[in-house]
């Protein structure tokens, strides 16, 4: 059972196989920010939520698990969507989806918010990358960014976007920066005005 007392180990243990585990404190979203974002991005039912570059799906299943919002997973990796599939089985939820797509390919007008864990620094940083299974490079991370913000621009007004550990680039000037963590900014809350 998937309760509110978890640790990110627990958790982690309970949901992942090892392989998926061993990645948790860099690629995957805490607990602690997960809820703190969710609720943001989904404040009222039915909130249609797209993590990009939702890994083995943490975000997503946390996000379910504590608010009424409904949470898309796209991922282009497939054995992390096949992880993220096994996970959303166990927690037994019915709010959330996985997706196995380049974020390019998602109309992003489908949905009312957005998080974003850095999902394109690894293309920079090969070193960081979490398998051998995609090809990185410098042109696909300013493509992905230069994406992002295009679709961004086009979304109505009160579009929210969650960022966490991500370079703001992506973020059009037509959204206000409405939260930021007091420790370096990790977490930051944007809404299209």
């Amino acid at each position: 059972m998937i309760d509110d007392s978890l640790t990110d180990h627990e958790l982690d243990d309970l949901l992942f196989s090892v392989s998926a585990k061993s990645h948790s404190s860099v690629h995957w979203t805490p607990i602690k920010i997960a809820k703190q974002a969710a609720k943001w991005l989904a404040p009222s039912a039915g909130i249609k939520v797209l993590d990009v570059g939702s890994g083995v799906g943490k975000f997503c299943i946390v996000g379910a698990l504590h608010t009424e919002g409904y949470f898309t997973g796209v991922e282009h990796r497939s054995q992390l969507i096949n992880q993220a599939k096994k996970a959303l089985k166990k927690a037994s939820l019915f709010n959330v989806e996985f997706l196995l797509a380049d974020m390019i390919s998602i109309d992003f007008t489908k949905f009312d918010s957005f998080y974003f864990f850095n999902p394109f620094y690894e293309n920079l940083v090969p070193n960081l990358a979490i398998d051998a299974e995609i090809e990185l490079s410098d042109q696909k991370y300013y493509t992905y960014l230069s994406h992002v913000y295009h679709q961004l621009e086009t979304l109505k007004t009160g579009t929210r976007v969650a960022t966490y550990c991500a370079n703001d680039a992506k973020i059009p000037p037509s959204y206000e920066l409405v939260f930021s963590t007091p420790e370096n900014n990790s977490l930051r809350f944007w809404i299209k005005r």
